[in-house]
């Protein structure tokens, strides 16, 4: 097994500990009540019409503060479980995330028990005015000790499994021998497209009717033990009535067939997840779903099938993982930092224009600190834990603190609108392509520097560096990052006219699958005076069905201003340009080289009206939004990271703010969660606002404004 895979396989084994070890978590049951008994019948489901992209988010998805809870079935007193909520709610959390024995294999009346048990659980924490969000894993079914009971989900149902590519291998381990007391345990993956659903499907309605205001929808992924799942009669047959194509009999990327195979697995896992919301909303009408996705911008999505990009209208929980289960991201280095700071804007822009919620795992209060800092950044509402127990803390005080901020500014952190001027766009078809023969690509921070076996790099071939494709993107994030410029991520299969609108300058790197319709929209935006700079050795050179173009699908726009011997060529169409840089330029930023690249980046943007939002370039994290009469401005400093002692020093930074002329500016604060709020002086010239101001982890800087007539 890889060692990412089998990283993954630890983490399951681990949730499983902290859902049955006593003492190890808060641990709530509750006293039955028959008045809130629920009946495990499942009715008939009448399919209806799921989320679309752009619906509107129930209003306290995005006001939400999440705090996880473990319920085990031990007898406490109501007394005792109203104690355990309230603990949630002092700390400031308002949406709880419960999770129970529910998804693993059990009789009728082990699911009776349960259900019964989040029925209550549900009416006491709406009496706290919490909303209540259950998690239940989907493709990932444990039974436990299984090995050794007569009865388990993969003896029962074979045919119900997950097919590995060898046509042969059905998805079904036994837990870890690290831990002699799941040894037994089995975990089984299952087929999405095979008679599981209706089993699924029946244990999704009859939670729907506990009172639980959503439901989330866990572990819907392929097996993370890198089998290249699922090839069972049912996925085959599914494969070819919508591809059309015959499906592939090898492991091969340059094949066609493979690559619509890997392709596909992200759509099917999709549709899937938007079966199982339409579920939840037949049973109650009340009660959404939302998705939870462990694959962001890394090759993760590749391995395990679920690309985010995907899902649509949906809600999304993004589990974004730090590089250690056990010190969270206290031991990365700055670069690993700007990985884990692009993966939530990569989050940010794959959910648009929903809300989105993400982990926000620390260790100690600075890490923590800037860990929530970089979500709130990529506007995620955060659930703050403790790596890696969802139903933890890093403290009580340390939350409470943090989410009474977030709660008074809550508008200003969530109801705005970004301003970034820059969008980095990331191609998925790219990243298989290229790279879907590779693990990681999260981190580069590949040896520990505490021998930590919670590590996620095993070897230096699973860091960003190694890859062709995620290090040319990630390059490019890291100048935004590192120079002070706001910018948003766009998946390159969600590009619409309407989203590229309010960008000045685009950068594409290293896109090797593109169609005609996103060249032609951002032809089009170009046209308009946007700025395109595409990057890479392999622009455009392959259609969306990942079959080789001659000559690029870019050639016809940039085949002037310079000969095929010259890296970079440039092209004016109408008031824009598209500048086309053969290599790859992002790489060498990722690595620390040829500082003549940013500073040709840097020059084309200025020349685009896009310039860095301090005066002078520091260890700043800029991120910008807007609402009616306020601009948002976030600062993030960085600079104490990948240092032995990772002490956070205050930092003064100077900030030069564009303004429309037509607004007159009346105040600036600055507010952040570790000191009072006060207002500082500013200077407005022209259409810039300018400010200095002592940074900790996190200040947000609260522009005021009105509307001047001149």
């Amino acid at each position: 097994m890889h060692h990412s895979a089998l990283n993954r396989q630890v983490s399951i084994r681990d949730a499983v500990i902290l859902r049955r070890r006593r003492g190890l978590v808060a641990i709530l049951l509750l006293a039955l009540w028959s008045c809130c008994a629920v009946s495990s019948t499942a009715s008939p489901v009448a399919m209806q019409s799921g989320p679309e992209r752009g619906a509107p988010d129930p209003g306290w998805f995005r006001s939400a503060r999440i705090g996880g809870l473990s319920l085990t079935p031990f007898r406490l007193t109501l007394q005792q479980m109203e104690e355990s909520v309230g603990e949630l709610v002092n700390s400031g959390v308002n949406v709880v995330v419960g999770e129970s024995s529910l998804s693993e294999y059990l009789t009728e009346a082990e699911q009776a028990t349960e259900t019964e048990m989040i029925a209550a659980f549900s009416q006491v924490a709406h009496q706290r005015q919490l909303k209540v969000v259950w998690k239940l894993a989907t493709l990932e079914v444990v039974t436990a000790e299984g090995r050794k009971r007569r009865h388990s989900m993969a003896k029962d149902h074979p045919e119900w499994l997950q097919l590995a590519f060898d046509g042969e291998t059905r998805s079904r381990v036994y837990g870890s021998n690290s831990d002699p007391t799941l040894v037994n345990d089995e975990i089984a993956w299952m087929c999405p497209n095979g008679p599981f659903r209706s089993y699924l499907f029946r244990k999704l309605e009859t939670l729907a009717r506990t009172g639980v205001d959503a439901i989330l929808l866990g572990e819907a992924r392929f097996d993370p033990a890198g089998s290249w799942s699922c090839t069972d009669v049912h996925c085959r047959a599914r494969f070819t009535a919508e591809t059309g194509q015959t499906f592939p009999d090898s492991i091969n990327l340059s094949d066609p067939s493979f690559y619509a195979f890997l392709r596909w697995r992200h759509r099917t896992l999709a549709d899937f997840l938007r079966d199982c919301s339409r579920v939840v909303r037949a049973a109650s009408a009340g009660t959404e779903a939302i998705a939870e996705v462990d694959t962001v911008d890394h090759l993760g999505a590749s391995e395990t099938g679920l690309d985010g990009a995907h899902l649509g209208g949906l809600p999304v929980l993004w589990k974004i993982d730090p590089i250690s289960e056990v010190t969270a991201m206290a031991d990365g280095d700055t670069g690993d930092w700007f990985s884990l700071m692009a993966a939530g804007k990569w989050g940010q822009g794959a959910a648009f224009p929903r809300s989105s919620w993400s982990l926000s795992m620390g260790w100690r209060a600075s890490d923590a600190g800037l860990a929530l800092a970089s979500c709130l950044a990529a506007q995620l509402n955060p659930w703050e834990m403790r790596a890696p127990v969802p139903a933890s803390t890093v403290g009580n005080r340390f939350r409470a603190r943090q989410y009474d901020w977030i709660r008074r500014h809550s508008d200003s952190l969530f109801q705005s609108a970004s301003i970034a001027p820059v969008a980095v766009l990331y191609s998925g078809a790219s990243r298989d392509l290229l790279d879907g023969h590779r693990q990681g690509g999260f981190f580069d921070t590949w040896e520990s520097p505490r021998r930590d076996l919670k590590w996620s790099l095993g070897s230096r071939s699973e860091t960003v560096e190694s890859t062709e494709y995620l290090s040319e993107y990630r390059g490019w994030t890291r100048l935004l990052i590192g120079h002070n410029l706001p910018f948003d991520v766009v998946p390159a299969g969600t590009l619409t006219p309407v989203r590229l609108d309010p960008y000045r300058f685009v950068i594409f790197p290293e896109g090797a699958v593109v169609d005609e319709g996103t060249r032609d929209i951002l032809l089009n935006w170009v046209h308009g005076g946007g700025t395109l700079l595409i990057t890479g050795v392999r622009q455009g050179l392959y259609d969306k069905r990942g079959r080789r173009r001659t000559p690029s699908i870019w050639e016809e726009a940039i085949s002037v201003n310079g000969g095929d011997d010259q890296a970079v060529r440039g092209r004016r169409i109408d008031r824009g340009e598209v500048i086309l840089w053969n290599g790859s330029p992002g790489a060498s930023i990722l690595q620390g080289h040829r500082p003549g690249v940013c500073q040709a980046a840097l020059q084309w943007m200025a020349g685009a009206g896009v310039r860095p939002w301090l005066e002078q370039a520091g260890p700043i994290y800029v991120q910008a939004y807007e609402r009616p009469g306020e601009t948002i401005v976030h600062g993030v400093h960085h600079g104490w990271t990948g240092k032995r002692d990772n002490v956070p020093t205050p930092i003064r930074a100077a900030f030069s703010i564009p303004m429309p002329g037509h607004r007159r500016v009346m105040q600036v604060l600055q507010t952040s969660p570790d000191r009072e709020d006060v207002s500082i002086p500013y200077r407005q010239v022209s259409d810039t606002v300018s400010f200095s101001a002592e940074l900790g982890i996190h200040s947000l800087f609260l522009v005021k404004w009105e509307l001047s007539v001149r």
